[in-house]
């Protein structure tokens, strides 16, 4: 099993969005966008060249894009079904992306932000290196601090 985490191109944003899980879909629909802003925005992640795709055996299974600053900055997620085939796999070529983000802007805060009620949201966000800095009913942020 080969598994990368490469920049991403615009067919990996059409092949993941192409095949969003139901995770996914109910994050988007929660943040009340449109699947076309999602798009857009992950195009111009990958036009920024702040966009990263995780491939396993050619297969495009989740995108993760961001854009740095000096103050915080948003990272974005979404996981193709595929993605759900070896979710284990995934997650390390994301974490070890994220690692790849951090230490290249280092004075960039990483956050990531979630409405999805899904019970291991949180595990998994803690896997990648995030840890909780704000809860309200329906929002969780977190930070990345990788330890």
């Amino acid at each position: 099993m080969s598994v990368v985490a490469r920049r991403a191109k615009r067919a990996d944003v059409a092949a993941v969005i192409g095949d969003l899980s139901s995770v996914s879909i109910a994050e988007v629909d929660l943040t009340g966008s449109s699947y076309d802003e999602i798009a857009e925005m992950a195009l111009r992640g990958v036009a920024e060249g702040h966009a990263i795709a995780g491939e396993i055996d050619g297969v495009t299974g989740c995108l993760f894009w961001f854009f740095p600053g000096e103050g915080d900055c948003y990272t974005y997620f979404l996981a193709a079904q595929s993605y759900f085939d070896n979710p284990v796999a995934y997650t390390r070529a994301t974490r070890d992306a994220l690692a790849e983000c951090a230490a290249q802007f280092p004075k960039a805060k990483l956050v990531s932000a979630t409405l999805s009620p899904h019970p291991n949201v949180e595990k998994w966000f803690r896997t990648l290196g995030f840890t909780a800095v704000q809860e309200s009913k329906d929002l969780k942020v977190f930070e990345y601090n990788p330890i």
